[in-house]
């Protein structure tokens, strides 16, 4: 059986573990070999979910970024996309193959470089594909350990919320 969540720090090929494994040493990151161990672990995510879609009978292919198409101004570790070419996704879409995309990430196309938007930028890539589809709606699903009142990295000690409607979120 395929693991359910590989995404943790801790967990030998999460996205965290590998930067960790980077920064180890102590020294400076060239923010080229951080965007590529980050999407490392992004490709990882994919190539487990596809498979895992592949097993319940649903045609799936895992893509990068780059693969799906998004392009982006080439600055490493906070890229701006510049484009994103969806024909590859429709062709699949047509062919009814669910493309994962690896999240938060493209390629400048002039080097072929895998450049990060940031982190957290997963959504940002899912809403710009989205709407370089013509989506009616994006909808995002995190795994994240709560809700708060208000982000708890600025305010410490936050309130939790017990209940939120899918309204509210």
């Amino acid at each position: 059986a395929l693991p359910i969540s590989i995404g943790r720090r801790g967990a030998p090929y999460a996205t965290d573990t590998l930067l960790d494994l980077l920064r180890s040493d102590g020294g400076a990151v060239d923010p080229r070999d951080y965007d590529l161990i980050f999407v490392t672990g992004e490709i990882i995510s994919v190539a487990i979910m596809s498979q895992t879609l592949k097993r319940a009978g649903i045609a799936a292919v895992g893509l990068t970024g780059g693969q799906a198409g998004l392009h982006t101004d080439g600055h490493y570790r906070e890229a701006e996309i510049v484009g994103i070419d969806v024909a590859r996704l429709r062709r699949h879409m047509a062919a009814g193959v669910v493309p994962v995309i690896t999240g938060g990430q493209g390629i400048d196309p002039d080097s072929q470089d895998y450049t990060t938007l940031g982190r957290g930028a997963s959504d940002t890539s899912g809403v710009a594909f989205g709407v370089a589809l013509g989506a009616e709606k994006v909808e995002i699903f995190t795994d994240v350990e709560g809700v708060a009142a208000i982000d708890p990295r600025m305010v410490p000690g936050a309130h939790w919320l017990a209940r939120v409607s899918f309204m509210a979120m």
